[in-house]
């Protein structure tokens, strides 16, 4: 029986590595790996022999807030008309309530996620470069690309360029936190440093000839709040200050120069034209100001409540696209206010709050800020609840700071 509960944690380790890779894939690879996960993940469970459930505790009250927000979404049923949809929703949303779950159930990988961390950066290493040659392959083959720039800008048919942009973030913040890890592998610690560089040049490089603004901005700020910890701590408070400024001018530089940001001028009437996103969330605003403030309208009605309101010249901005497909206002905030009300906002946010409570004093807490304060920024720009890719990436990242703050305590 020993044996073979090592070899389901086994198997389950490569589970899990392999649904890390398929983060930075596209969905059909994604939606595989993850199911492969789910059963592994189930396997290792059952015979390790913790099936008792954990109590509620500092560490792991992100995992309870997250089930009840799913669990909030179930309770929307009841005023949702549109129940064809509602199932839809909540079968994309499963993960909410099967990662956290699984983890309070017993989940032994406390000493095996910076495997997982590892596998992430390196799916989205190779990611990366199966897609420059699938965009290279698009555009050399005659191709007319839509917007004045690269070939990049088939990424996104690859993959959605924000979510994709949003592996690569995540990837160079996993990639930090290994650093000690992968220094102790090399047989020179500036081996890391070059690598690390030459990722990070490429991958902003990506994100911006791909056409990512916000996600630039983000990768931007986030590099200046992991950079500044770091200096703070050494003591080099000049350097911070120093540092700081002169990044924020570089970056400055390089938003200026965005083949996407030559036309932002902040009047109504440009900043609409500029970024579909402003009338996006005007619309919504009207949706709230006419839902209950409280429950909302429940996980069923958004889309046909949200296309009541769009106004007649809105699909201007949106080439190509079936007026249907836009289903959401670009802004996770707006959306669970309409659709679960304060009650989904407060489970969706304590979550995230509690997620940095429960790291508070562990050696690991900026590897959790610094995702934090990434889905943060990001759920200004776009949901999190409609696509597998976030909405996998959101449930791991605190069932992770659970098993850094397990970690910890062991």
């Amino acid at each position: 029986m020993q044996k073979f509960r090592l070899f389901t944690q086994s198997l389950s380790l490569f589970g899990a590595c392999l649904a890390a890779f398929s983060l930075a894939f596209p969905r059909e690879f994604l939606n595989i790996a993850f199911s492969i996960w789910i059963v592994c993940w189930g396997l290792e469970v059952i015979f390790s022999g913790k099936y008792s459930i954990e109590k509620p505790n500092k560490s792991n009250i992100q995992l309870y807030l997250l089930v009840a927000f799913f669990a909030w979404m179930i309770v929307s049923l009841l005023w949702t008309d549109n129940m064809e949809r509602a199932g839809v929703v909540l079968t994309r949303r499963l993960s909410f309530v099967i990662f956290p779950l699984f983890a309070l159930l017993g989940m032994a990988k406390q000493d095996q996620y910076r495997k997982i961390l590892f596998a992430f950066v390196c799916g989205t290493v190779i990611s990366v470069v199966i897609a420059i040659i699938y965009s290279y392959i698009k555009f050399s083959g005659g191709a007319n690309a839509v917007f004045p720039g690269s070939y990049f800008f088939y990424f996104n048919d690859y993959n959605h360029r924000t979510y994709f942009s949003l592996a690569m973030i995540f990837s160079l913040i996993f990639l930090v936190y290994l650093r000690p890890n992968i220094c102790r592998k090399l047989p020179h610690h500036i081996y890391y440093y070059i690598i690390f560089s030459i990722l990070y040049i490429l991958f902003s490089a990506i994100i911006f000839w791909a056409g990512g603004r916000m996600s630039l901005i983000i990768l931007f700020l986030v590099t200046i709040a992991v950079a500044a910890h770091y200096l703070w701590e050494k003591g080099w408070k000049k350097s911070l200050i120093i540092g700081s400024i002169l990044f924020l001018i570089a970056g400055g530089i390089v938003m200026k120069n965005h083949p996407r940001m030559q036309k932002l001028e902040f009047t109504k009437e440009k900043l609409q034209a500029f970024d579909p996103r402003y009338d996006l969330w005007t619309t919504q605003i009207r949706c709230i100001e006419k839902s209950n403030p409280v429950i909302g309208i429940g996980v069923g009605d958004v889309i046909d409540v949200f296309n009541k309101e769009k106004h007649t010249d809105f699909m201007k901005y949106f080439q190509g696209q079936d007026m249907k497909d836009i289903d959401n206002c670009h802004n996770q905030y707006l959306d669970t206010q309409l659709e679960l009300g304060f009650m989904g906002v407060i489970l969706l946010l304590s979550a995230v709050i509690f997620t940095l409570i429960g790291v508070k004093g562990s050696d690991k807490r900026m590897l959790i800020s610094s995702c934090v304060f990434v889905w943060v920024l990001f759920m200004m720009i776009e949901p999190i609840t409609v696509k597998s890719v976030s909405i996998y990436m959101f449930a791991f990242t605190l069932v992770l700071a659970y098993w850094v703050k397990q970690s910890k305590e062991q």
